[in-house]
Protein backbone atom coordinates (compact mmCIF):
# COMPACT_ATOMS: atom_id res chain seq x y z
CA UNK A 1 0.00 0.00 0.00
CA UNK A 2 2.93 2.35 0.90
CA UNK A 3 4.58 1.70 -2.34
CA UNK A 4 1.44 2.61 -4.40
CA UNK A 5 0.79 5.74 -2.19
CA UNK A 6 4.45 6.96 -3.12
CA UNK A 7 4.43 6.17 -7.26
CA UNK A 8 1.00 8.42 -6.32
CA UNK A 9 2.17 11.14 -4.74
CA UNK A 10 5.17 11.07 -7.22
CA UNK A 11 2.72 11.17 -10.05
CA UNK A 12 0.72 14.32 -8.72
CA UNK A 13 4.25 16.02 -8.37
CA UNK A 14 4.87 15.74 -11.90
CA UNK A 15 1.80 16.77 -12.85
CA UNK A 16 1.69 19.77 -10.89
CA UNK A 17 5.66 20.40 -12.33
CA UNK A 18 4.46 20.07 -16.08
CA UNK A 19 1.49 22.78 -15.27
CA UNK A 20 3.91 24.82 -13.67
CA UNK A 21 6.09 24.83 -16.72
CA UNK A 22 3.41 25.35 -19.46
CA UNK A 23 1.81 27.94 -17.34
CA UNK A 24 4.96 29.75 -17.38
CA UNK A 25 5.98 29.62 -20.39
CA UNK A 26 2.11 30.95 -21.72
CA UNK A 27 3.21 33.99 -19.66
CA UNK A 28 6.40 34.73 -21.30
CA UNK A 29 4.89 34.43 -24.74
CA UNK A 30 2.12 36.63 -23.71
CA UNK A 31 4.35 39.13 -22.20
CA UNK A 32 7.44 38.87 -25.03
CA UNK A 33 9.30 43.00 -24.61
CA UNK A 34 12.07 43.65 -26.54
CA UNK A 35 14.51 46.66 -24.71
CA UNK A 36 17.15 47.73 -26.83
CA UNK A 37 19.94 50.46 -25.34
CA UNK A 38 22.67 52.23 -28.25
CA UNK A 39 23.79 55.65 -28.49
CA UNK A 40 23.03 58.63 -30.80
CA UNK A 41 25.51 60.84 -30.51
CA UNK A 42 29.23 61.61 -29.40
CA UNK A 43 30.49 64.93 -29.72
CA UNK A 44 33.83 66.37 -28.99
CA UNK A 45 33.60 67.28 -25.77
CA UNK A 46 32.71 63.68 -24.08
CA UNK A 47 28.59 63.56 -23.84
CA UNK A 48 27.19 61.10 -24.94
CA UNK A 49 23.42 60.61 -26.28
CA UNK A 50 21.78 57.48 -24.93
CA UNK A 51 18.57 55.77 -26.22
CA UNK A 52 16.48 53.43 -25.02
CA UNK A 53 13.65 51.56 -26.92
CA UNK A 54 11.19 49.69 -24.97
CA UNK A 55 8.50 47.39 -27.55
CA UNK A 56 5.55 45.80 -26.74
CA UNK A 57 5.59 42.87 -28.83
CA UNK A 58 3.18 40.65 -26.94
CA UNK A 59 -0.63 39.96 -26.86
CA UNK A 60 -0.81 41.80 -23.92
CA UNK A 61 -1.23 45.22 -22.62
CA UNK A 62 1.52 46.28 -20.54
CA UNK A 63 1.51 48.71 -17.80
CA UNK A 64 3.43 50.29 -14.64
CA UNK A 65 6.73 50.84 -16.56
CA UNK A 66 9.33 51.61 -14.75
CA UNK A 67 13.67 51.41 -15.39
CA UNK A 68 15.88 50.80 -13.43
CA UNK A 69 18.74 53.13 -15.66
CA UNK A 70 22.35 52.12 -14.70
CA UNK A 71 25.30 54.57 -15.73
CA UNK A 72 28.87 54.54 -15.05
CA UNK A 73 29.84 56.08 -12.18
CA UNK A 74 32.67 57.75 -13.54
CA UNK A 75 30.17 60.07 -15.86
CA UNK A 76 28.29 62.73 -15.39
CA UNK A 77 24.62 63.33 -15.91
CA UNK A 78 22.29 65.37 -17.79
CA UNK A 79 19.95 67.67 -16.20
CA UNK A 80 17.08 66.41 -18.70
CA UNK A 81 15.48 63.36 -19.73
CA UNK A 82 13.50 63.04 -22.80
CA UNK A 83 10.80 60.38 -22.70
CA UNK A 84 9.06 60.04 -26.46
CA UNK A 85 5.54 58.30 -27.42
CA UNK A 86 4.17 57.91 -30.82
CA UNK A 87 4.30 61.50 -31.77
CA UNK A 88 4.43 62.85 -28.66
CA UNK A 89 7.74 63.94 -26.80
CA UNK A 90 8.03 65.31 -23.11
CA UNK A 91 11.06 66.52 -21.35
CA UNK A 92 11.57 65.95 -17.63
CA UNK A 93 13.78 66.82 -15.35
CA UNK A 94 16.25 64.25 -14.28
CA UNK A 95 15.13 61.83 -11.32
CA UNK A 96 17.81 61.93 -7.98
CA UNK A 97 20.71 59.32 -8.83
CA UNK A 98 21.99 57.44 -6.35
CA UNK A 99 24.96 54.36 -6.69
CA UNK A 100 25.05 54.58 -10.56
CA UNK A 101 21.37 54.04 -10.76
CA UNK A 102 18.82 56.35 -11.50
CA UNK A 103 15.09 55.34 -11.64
CA UNK A 104 12.68 56.36 -14.11
CA UNK A 105 9.04 55.80 -13.82
CA UNK A 106 7.16 55.89 -17.06
CA UNK A 107 3.59 57.84 -15.77
CA UNK A 108 2.97 59.85 -19.14
CA UNK A 109 2.06 55.78 -20.40
CA UNK A 110 -1.03 54.21 -18.83
CA UNK A 111 -0.70 51.50 -21.42
CA UNK A 112 1.77 49.82 -24.02
CA UNK A 113 -0.31 48.37 -26.91
CA UNK A 114 1.33 45.67 -28.78
CA UNK A 115 3.72 47.04 -31.06
CA UNK A 116 3.99 49.90 -29.51
CA UNK A 117 7.00 51.76 -28.57
CA UNK A 118 8.21 53.79 -26.14
CA UNK A 119 12.03 55.98 -25.91
CA UNK A 120 13.71 57.64 -23.26
CA UNK A 121 16.71 59.51 -24.40
CA UNK A 122 19.74 61.41 -21.45
CA UNK A 123 22.57 62.86 -22.38
CA UNK A 124 25.42 61.54 -19.66
CA UNK A 125 29.25 62.94 -20.37
CA UNK A 126 33.00 61.26 -19.66
CA UNK A 127 35.52 63.76 -18.70
CA UNK A 128 37.95 61.02 -19.76
CA UNK A 129 39.06 59.58 -23.10
CA UNK A 130 39.36 55.95 -23.80
CA UNK A 131 36.82 52.76 -24.17
CA UNK A 132 34.28 52.84 -21.58
CA UNK A 133 31.06 50.55 -20.61
CA UNK A 134 27.53 51.57 -20.44
CA UNK A 135 25.88 49.25 -18.11
CA UNK A 136 22.30 47.48 -19.45
CA UNK A 137 18.69 48.89 -18.13
CA UNK A 138 16.53 47.16 -16.56
CA UNK A 139 12.90 47.52 -17.11
CA UNK A 140 10.18 46.77 -14.99
CA UNK A 141 6.40 46.16 -15.93
CA UNK A 142 2.90 44.84 -15.02
CA UNK A 143 0.12 42.98 -17.07
CA UNK A 144 -2.98 41.55 -16.60
CA UNK A 145 -2.86 36.97 -16.28
CA UNK A 146 -5.88 34.73 -15.09
CA UNK A 147 -7.60 37.79 -13.16
CA UNK A 148 -4.00 38.50 -11.65
CA UNK A 149 -1.60 41.71 -12.07
CA UNK A 150 1.52 39.94 -12.29
CA UNK A 151 5.04 41.68 -12.53
CA UNK A 152 8.11 40.75 -14.45
CA UNK A 153 11.42 42.55 -16.07
CA UNK A 154 13.76 42.77 -18.82
CA UNK A 155 17.33 43.14 -19.11
CA UNK A 156 18.43 45.32 -22.30
CA UNK A 157 21.94 44.87 -24.00
CA UNK A 158 24.99 47.02 -22.48
CA UNK A 159 27.74 49.51 -25.11
CA UNK A 160 30.87 50.01 -25.61
CA UNK A 161 31.74 53.46 -26.39
CA UNK A 162 34.79 55.10 -27.27
CA UNK A 163 35.60 58.61 -26.31
CA UNK A 164 37.67 60.65 -28.56
CA UNK A 165 40.86 62.50 -27.14
CA UNK A 166 42.19 65.71 -28.01
CA UNK A 167 44.54 64.42 -30.52
CA UNK A 168 41.90 62.14 -31.96
CA UNK A 169 40.06 65.54 -32.51
CA UNK A 170 42.76 67.62 -33.95
CA UNK A 171 43.83 64.87 -36.00
CA UNK A 172 40.22 64.15 -37.29
CA UNK A 173 39.81 67.51 -37.92
CA UNK A 174 43.49 68.61 -39.94
CA UNK A 175 43.10 64.91 -41.76
CA UNK A 176 40.66 66.36 -44.77
CA UNK A 177 42.89 69.19 -45.42
CA UNK A 178 46.13 67.35 -45.18
CA UNK A 179 44.23 64.64 -47.93
CA UNK A 180 43.51 67.59 -50.22
CA UNK A 181 46.65 69.10 -50.11
CA UNK A 182 48.04 65.80 -50.59
CA UNK A 183 46.12 64.95 -53.95
CA UNK A 184 46.71 68.94 -55.11
CA UNK A 185 50.20 68.50 -54.99
CA UNK A 186 50.02 64.96 -56.55
CA UNK A 187 48.13 66.12 -59.31
CA UNK A 188 49.96 69.18 -59.86
CA UNK A 189 53.05 66.42 -60.38
CA UNK A 190 51.12 64.51 -62.45
CA UNK A 191 50.31 67.28 -65.04
CA UNK A 192 54.09 68.32 -64.86
CA UNK A 193 55.28 65.38 -65.11
CA UNK A 194 52.70 64.70 -68.46
CA UNK A 195 53.43 67.97 -69.88
CA UNK A 196 57.38 67.13 -69.95
CA UNK A 197 56.57 63.57 -71.54
CA UNK A 198 54.64 65.08 -74.23
CA UNK A 199 57.07 68.13 -74.48
CA UNK A 200 60.43 65.71 -75.25
CA UNK A 201 57.81 63.40 -77.55
CA UNK A 202 57.41 67.00 -79.91
CA UNK A 203 60.84 67.43 -79.40
CA UNK A 204 62.01 64.34 -81.06
CA UNK A 205 59.49 64.28 -83.73
CA UNK A 206 60.79 68.14 -84.49
CA UNK A 207 64.32 66.59 -85.11
CA UNK A 208 65.39 65.77 -88.88
CA UNK A 209 66.17 62.10 -89.68
CA UNK A 210 69.01 60.72 -90.58
CA UNK A 211 66.87 58.63 -93.52
CA UNK A 212 64.11 61.00 -94.57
Amino acid sequence: MKKYSKICVTILFIMFFIIKISSAQETEQLTDINVKKNVLEVTDSGWILINVEITNRGEKQIYEIEISEYYNVLFDIGENITIIYGNTSTMLTMPSTSGGQIIIPINQVKKLETNEVIKIRYWTRSFKSGDFHIPQSLVWYSFDYNENALRQNMYSNGLLVHIRSYAENLTREILPYIISGGTFVISILVIRYIRNNFRNIEIKKKKPGIFR
